[in-house]
Parts: C-alpha cells; sequence; structure tokens
C-alpha cells in the first residue's frame, strides 16, 4: 500500500506506486512496496518515466564542466534534451515513399561529391551479462555479434535506396575510381558495406558474369582494429581515457549518478554485474535489443526498465563519450578532416582519381554519433541499426561556391532529414565550415592521445 508516510513514496512517488505495485519489502536502494520501474524516476521531482528524467539528465549535462588535469581552464559544452523515440516514428504514408523510392527524381545538377557514414545492419548480441539466460546460446548458424538476416536484407536495401537516390549521378557501371569503400575490421560492418554495394551496384549488362546472378563483387577495404584510427579509433590514446575519467567524475555527472543510483543498483543485482556508468547501460540495452531482435524472450525483470528506462542514459552515453571539444578532436577529428580535405580538393579540381563521386564508410553506432556530435549537428539520440548519415558536396550553380549539405537516415526504413550544422545552416560553405570545425581537427593524432599524466596506464580498448 503507497501512502504519503510509506518510504515508497518519499523514495519515488505516490502515483508510480499505485500504477505499479510490488510486492512488499525491500528493493535495491528503495524500501518496501516500490516497484523497480519507479527506480528510473526522479527522486524529488516526481516525472513521467522517460521524458522526466531526460530532461534533468540533460538539464545537468547542459551545465557540465570538465577541468582539465594540467590546465586551470574550464569547458562548458550544451547538452540537447534526448528525443524520445516516439517522436521518430512515421507515418504508413512516409514509410511506403521511403522504400518506394521518392528519391528517384532526387536532384543531383548540383552535386560534387558524396560520403555515406553508416551503422552496420541488425545483429545479434556481441555481449552477455552474468545472469542473461542466453549466455549459453550459440545463436546458430549466425553466430555471437554478426548480423540477422533482417539486417542482411536492411543492408541490401540500404544499397538500393542510395541507388535510387544517386544513380544519375554515379552512373550504371561500376568503376573503382568512382566509388570506394572503408569498413572497420568487424565481421557484420564488412558484412553491411557488402551487402550495401550489392544494392548500389547491380552489374550493368556489359558486366554480368553470371547469368542467373545479379551481383558483382566490389572491394571493402579495413583497418586492423589495434590500428583504427579513423572510424573507431581504436589504437591506444591514453589522453582520451584521461579525459572520459575526468568526465565521468565531474560533479553534475556523479550528481546525475547518484540520482539514477536505484535504478544502476537494481540493474546490478537483476544482471549480475556492475552497472556503475551510461556506457554499462548501453551495453544491457544494446543487448537486450539484438536478443528482442532475435525473437527471444527477456526476462520477466526487463518489462521494467527495457526499452524506456535504459534509454535516457543510453542516450546519454553517445555525448560523454565525446561531450568535450578535445574528445571530438580524439573520436571524430580524423573522419572529420578526411572528409575536409576530400571535399577541399574536389572543389579545388585536385581530388584523385578525377571520377571519385562517393566515398563510403561502414561502422558503428558511436561512429556515426562522434561525426555528427564533432560536426555540432548531433540530435540526440540512440543510432538504430542501418543509421546513415549523407555528406553531401554542392556546388552554388550561380556563384559557383562550394559547401556541405548534411543529412541523416535514422533506419532504413525512412527517408532522411536535413540537419542543420551548429553556426551554419543546412547549407553550410567550405570556408565556414573549415572555420567552425578547425579546433577538432587533430594535426596528429598520435599527439592528441599523449597523457598529461605520464604515470597514466590506459584501460584496455571496449567495443567491437
Amino acid at each position: 500500500m503507497c501512502t504519503l508516510a510509506s518510504s515508497c513514496c518519499r523514495s519515488c512517488c505516490c502515483s508510480c506506486c499505485r500504477q505499479s505495485p510490488a510486492p512488499p519489502g525491500p528493493g535495491p536502494g528503495h524500501t518496501a512496496g516500490c516497484s523497480p520501474s519507479c527506480l528510473a524516476a526522479p527522486v524529488r521531482q516526481p516525472q513521467p518515466l522517460l521524458r522526466g528524467t531526460a530532461m534533468r539528465t540533460a538539464a545537468v549535462l547542459a551545465v557540465l564542466v570538465v577541468v582539465a588535469a594540467a590546465q586551470s581552464r574550464v569547458e562548458v559544452l550544451p547538452f540537447q534534451a534526448y528525443k524520445s523515440l516516439d517522436e521518430q516514428y512515421l507515418t504508413a504514408s512516409e514509410h511506403r515513399a521511403a522504400i518506394g523510392g521518392d528519391d528517384d527524381d532526387y536532384d543531383t545538377s548540383t552535386l560534387r561529391l558524396v560520403h555515406a557514414i553508416f551503422r552496420h545492419g541488425q545483429r545479434t548480441p556481441a555481449d552477455t551479462y552474468p545472469n542473461d539466460p542466453y549466455e549459453k546460446f550459440d545463436f546458430a548458424p549466425v553466430g555471437w555479434g554478426q548480423l540477422t538476416l533482417t539486417g542482411k536484407r536492411d543492408q541490401y536495401e540500404q544499397g538500393r535506396w542510395l541507388r535510387r537516390r544517386y544513380g544519375r549521378f554515379l552512373g550504371d557501371l561500376y568503376h573503382p575510381d568512382v566509388t570506394t569503400v572503408l569498413s572497420t575490421d568487424v565481421d557484420r560492418t564488412r558484412m553491411s558495406a557488402m551487402l550495401a554495394m550489392a544494392g548500389l551496384w547491380p552489374p550493368a549488362p556489359e558486366q554480368r558474369w553470371h547469368p542467373t546472378l545479379d551481383w558483382q563483387p566490389v572491394p571493402v577495404r579495413s583497418q586492423p582494429l589495434d590500428k583504427d584510427d579513423l572510424l573507431l579509433v581504436r589504437v591506444p590514446c591514453a589522453r582520451y581515457d584521461e579525459l572520459r575519467a575526468e568526465v565521468l567524475q565531474s560533479p553534475p555527472v556523479r550528481a546525475l549518478l547518484q540520482d539514477q543510483g536505484g535504478l544502476l543498483s537494481w540493474l546490478s543485482e537483476q544482471t549480475g554485474m556492475k552497472i556503475a556508468d551510461p556506457d554499462d547501460v548501453q551495453s544491457l540495452y544494446s543487448t537486450l535489443k539484438a536478443e528482442e531482435g532475435y525473437n527471444l524472450t527477456l526476462p520477466e525483470w526487463t518489462r521494467e526498465v527495457y526499452p524506456h528506462a535504459l534509454e535516457h542514459l543510453t542516450a546519454v552515453s553517445f555525448e560523454i563519450n565525446a561531450l568535450t571539444r578535445e574528445m571530438q578532436r580524439i573520436k571524430g577529428g580524423p573522419l572529420v578532416k578526411q572528409i575536409l580535405e576530400q571535399n577541399t580538393a574536389r572543389a579545388a579540381g585536385s581530388l584523385r582519381p578525377e571520377r571519385r563521386r562517393m566515398f563510403v564508410y561502414a561502422g558503428h553506432d558511436s561512429t556515426v554519433s562522434n561525426f555528427l556530435i564533432t560536426m555540432g549537428a548531433w540530435d540526440t539520440q540512440i543510432p538504430g541499426y542501418g543509421v546513415l548519415v549523407l555528406v553531401e558536396l554542392h556546388e552554388d550553380p550561380v556563384s559557383h561556391e562550394h559547401g556541405v549539405k548534411l543529412f541523416l537516415r535514422n533506419s532504413t526504413a525512412v527517408p532522411p532529414y536535413p540537419l542543420n550544422i551548429e553556426g551554419c545552416g543546412h547549407f553550410c560553405p567550405l570556408k565556414r565550415l573549415t572555420e567552425l570545425t578547425r579546433d577538432v581537427i587533430p594535426e596528429s593524432l598520435e599527439q592528441a592521445c599523449v597523457a598529461k599524466d605520464p604515470n597514466y596506464t590506459p584501460a584496455p580498448p571496449s567495443g567491437p
């Protein structure tokens, strides 16, 4: 029973207890009668489960102060409010338009170069947790961390959609000078790149090499993970580890984690592993989403928190990992630098090979988020499977000024929408973009990764 005097109401809220009654007895971080879903609600200011917590999270991070260890300098960066996933749903007509090829008539008359950056398709879980009922599941015949059949179909359709949008610009005949593809050195990203290229470059009649197979090979390059200095930036980087530790120890983030301590403790108890920060929540969220996508029945306890109560901290994790300009210089700067250099070369007529029309990058959720955060175009969200960023270089037909347009396609089932670059707008002249990104372009990633503390020991790399 929830009463104004009960500890449940003091810890959560009376309406929460009435709506989600729990068996009597103490819960992690709370006391008698409080449902686990209450653990994600504000302690002092009762709010709707997701939106209220997200708004408070945004308010906390809006004043996040990062103090550089070796400098008496304070850097404050803005944090945008989390966009609820229900705001991203499309109408049936919008969905049909995306699949049906609205972009058949996309005007490419001013287009000069395209960079396509996308996350791999739907996958099986890449991680697990001690209490996971599927910890020993082999996901045969797919395997752990691999593309599902849905993921394969979606990435193939992604390529077909790119063909509809850019077919006239690229031409029908595949040539390695026209398109080049780079992937991270992970099975699911390489396969996603291959599938997208199968959709983008079906063989023209003169390139058909098999009578019944409507496919031709397109090469996909990659860097070894420990040498990756572009899409994942997995090269050893002690300075980045220092910066991230500073962010996690900053007073606003510590206040956020303390505020969410009940939820984190309860998740730790249910999963059997320590859930201590937004990255841990993101890892759990990704595992549950992958299991759900594979049509596995999730444990009963997840109904209290998945997906909504986990979404805000998962979204926050992407912001925290590229929060300051110095962090962006390391994680997103290398890709921004390469794309800016290639666009500048195209505008100057010096890009080689001369026939190059498209660069394709197959990566991960962090590849997309780090790039857009660094570009000043991130609308806080959880990057879904197949999320696609398009960086288009256009030439004004009157002034002949070259500028960049950004588009985001949230999944393979939706049309893209234009993004504004902070301080520039949707069409950003190259000169202006160069000025805006000057402080996030690393002269040398190796030098940028040198720790300020000579005795600092970096953590081992995580993720793929």
